[in-house]
């Protein structure tokens, strides 16, 4: 394989990728590549770009991150809801107390965690991401390699997401 076909520094690098949880069960796959442009200031966890690094079209690449390395949180600041005292059940009214959700107009369901009791007594409430928390492994399938153009070496992205499509 030429050099002009493995992953290295300044090309567009597209993957497929599945999220895999302690347990090892497949949390997420996206089916559909996603792009970066490698070894510029990017979107990339730098652990994952460290293993593709030399990877080549068809080749695997995972990197197990740690909570704090791959920094998911459980707040969503976009998804606060503050409830009276005595709308909480007592279980809920302590910081750091998890509930199970499902949000009325759109369907979503996940889990909400107490963020903070305000002096009001009102209980807040922030949408935990599901991989707060989690040690995670990140496994890539690399789709398709070619050079990157000045914008996108400037990005950090491709401007063409999927070439294949």
């Amino acid at each position: 394989m030429s050099d002009s076909q493995r992953v290295a520094k300044k090309k567009a690098v597209w993957f497929t990728h599945e999220i895999i949880d302690e347990s090892g069960e497949v949390v997420e796959r996206n089916d559909i590549p996603v792009a970066y442009v490698h070894g510029v200031p990017n979107q990339m966890f730098p652990q994952l770009e460290r293993e593709m690094k030399g990877k080549t079209i068809g080749e695997e690449a995972e990197a197990t991150l740690s909570p704090d390395e791959h920094g998911f949180q459980f707040l969503d600041t976009e998804f606060e809801k503050v409830f009276s005292e005595n709308e909480v059940p007592p279980e809920y009214r302590r910081v750091g107390a998890e509930a199970e959700f499902q949000d009325e107009q759109s369907g979503e369901t996940g889990t909400m965690m107490v963020q903070r009791i305000e002096k009001d007594g009102s209980i807040v409430f922030m949408k935990k991401h599901p991989f707060a928390g989690l040690t995670i492994t990140y496994r890539v399938m690399i789709t398709n390699i070619r050079d990157a153009s000045a914008a996108e070496i400037r990005s950090g992205h491709p401007e063409m997401d999927h070439p294949s499509l």
